[in-house]
C-alpha cells in the first residue's frame, strides 16, 4: 500500500502537466459543416421580386381564406398556383431561346436594311426600335436609352434627295421609298432626338416634285416639331454617273438662289433655319442667299466627300473668320451656335443689324 502511493502521486502529477499543456495550447473550434438549403429554400432563393410578392400576397389570402372558411387547404393551394401557374403556361425554355434567336434574326435584317438606305447607325437604331419584336426589345429598348444617356441627342435627316416616289426609284432606287423614309424621322423625333432635313434639286427632278417634297417636310415638321433646319443641296454633276447619262449641267448661281427663296416661303414658320451649303455653291454664293431667305451659314467643316468626290471645287474647310466675314459683308451679325440651335457665342455689327446669321459648328 505504501509502495503505491508515490506510484500513484507520480501519474497524477504527469496527468497534471500534461492537461495544464492542453489548456494552455490555443483552441480552433472544429469548421462545422456547412449548411445545406433545402429544395424549398434553394427555390426561393431564385425567384424574382415579382414571385416573391406574388408568393407572399397569395399565402396572406389563402390565410386569410382559411379563417374565414376553415379551408386549411387554401393554405397551401393558393401559393402553389401562384408559383406553378405561370410556369406552365409559359413557353418552355428552349422554345424561348429559339424565339428569342428568331426575333434577333428579325431586326438584324430590318436595321440592315435600314442602314443599307444610308441612315446613320443611331437613327437606325431608334427607327427600328417601333418595329422591334417582343422578345428583344427590352434589350433594344435599354440600347437606345444607354445611346441617348452617352450624349446622341440628334441625328442627321439625310437620305432624302426628293421625296417621290419616282424620282427616287430614279436616281436612288437602293434607298428607302419616302412613307419608311418619314416613319424613320418620325420615329426618331418620338424618341426625343431631333434631326436636320434636306433636298437635293437640280437634277431631273420637276417642280411639281420639288412641292410634292416640300409637303411632305412641312407636315412631317408640324406633326411633329423636330427638325432644327432646312438644307438645300444643288446637285454637283461633274463625277457622277447620273450626270453623265442625262447630260446635267451645274445649276446656275440665279437657279440655285430662287430654289433657295422658294423653300423659305413653302417652309413658312414651320422650320426657322434654313442653311446654306457652301461646299455646293461657294461662299460667294452663300452669301448672296442670306438676302435670299438664309440665316445659317453651315459650319466650318474638316472633311466633305460626297461632294468633293462628285466634283466640287469650293473646298471642304474654313476658318470661323471666314464664315463671320461672310455674315458681316452681307450686313448682318453672326453668331457661333450648338447643334440644336443654341448661341454660344454672337459677334455683333457695329450698327446692329436687326438679322442674325447662325455661323455654327456644323449639323
Amino acid at each position: 500500500m505504501n509502495a503505491l502511493l508515490p506510484a500513484v502521486f507520480g501519474a497524477l502529477t504527469v496527468l497534471g502537466i500534461i492537461g495544464a499543456g492542453l489548456a494552455l495550447r490555443p483552441y480552433t473550434p472544429a469548421p462545422k459543416a456547412p449548411r445545406v438549403p433545402s429544395p424549398l429554400q434553394r427555390r426561393l432563393t431564385t425567384l424574382s421580386p415579382r414571385s416573391r410578392v406574388a408568393l407572399a400576397v397569395s399565402l396572406g389570402v389563402g390565410v386569410l381564406l382559411a379563417l374565414l372558411t376553415g379551408w386549411l387547404a387554401a393554405v397551401v393551394i393558393l401559393p402553389a398556383a401562384a408559383l406553378g401557374l405561370p410556369y406552365l403556361l409559359s413557353a418552355p425554355p428552349a422554345e424561348a431561346r429559339i424565339r428569342r434567336v428568331e426575333a434577333m434574326e428579325e431586326w438584324t435584317r430590318s436595321l440592315a436594311g435600314v442602314l443599307g438606305a444610308g441612315v446613320g447607325i443611331e437613327q437606325a437604331l431608334t427607327a427600328t426600335l417601333r418595329s422591334t419584336p417582343e422578345p428583344i426589345k427590352p434589350e433594344v429598348t435599354a440600347l437606345v436609352a444607354r445611346l441617348r444617356d452617352a450624349g446622341l441627342g440628334s441625328t442627321p435627316g439625310t437620305a432624302a434627295e426628293v421625296l417621290h416616289d419616282g424620282v427616287r426609284e430614279r436616281i436612288s432606287p437602293n434607298k428607302l421609298p419616302v412613307d419608311r423614309w418619314v416613319e424613320i424621322i418620325e420615329a426618331s423625333h418620338a424618341a426625343g432626338l431631333r434631326s436636320t432635313s434636306t433636298v437635293m434639286f437640280g437634277h431631273i427632278e420637276e417642280p411639281w416634285e420639288l412641292a410634292e417634297h416640300m409637303r411632305v417636310i412641312r407636315e412631317l415638321q408640324e406633326r411633329t416639331g423636330g427638325i432644327t433646319e432646312f438644307v438645300p443641296l444643288s446637285f454637283i454633276p461633274f463625277h457622277t454617273l447620273l450626270g453623265r447619262t442625262h447630260g446635267i449641267e451645274e445649276i446656275s448661281r440665279e437657279e440655285n438662289l430662287k430654289h433657295t427663296a422658294v423653300f423659305r416661303l413653302a417652309l413658312g414658320r414651320t422650320i426657322p433655319n434654313v442653311q446654306a451649303s457652301w461646299v455646293k455653291m461657294g461662299l460667294d454664293v452663300a452669301t448672296e442667299s442670306l438676302r435670299w431667305g438664309v440665316n445659317d451659314l453651315g459650319g466650318t467643316l474638316m472633311e466633305e466627300n460626297i461632294s468633293r468626290l462628285a466634283g466640287s471645287y469650293h473646298g471642304v474647310k474654313l476658318d470661323p473668320d471666314d464664315l463671320i466675314g461672310a455674315a458681316h459683308a452681307a450686313g448682318r451679325p453672326a453668331a457661333e451656335r450648338t447643334t440644336l440651335y443654341g448661341i454660344r457665342e454672337q459677334h455683333p455689327l457695329a450698327d446692329h443689324a436687326t438679322y442674325l446669321v447662325l455661323a455654327g459648328e456644323g449639323v
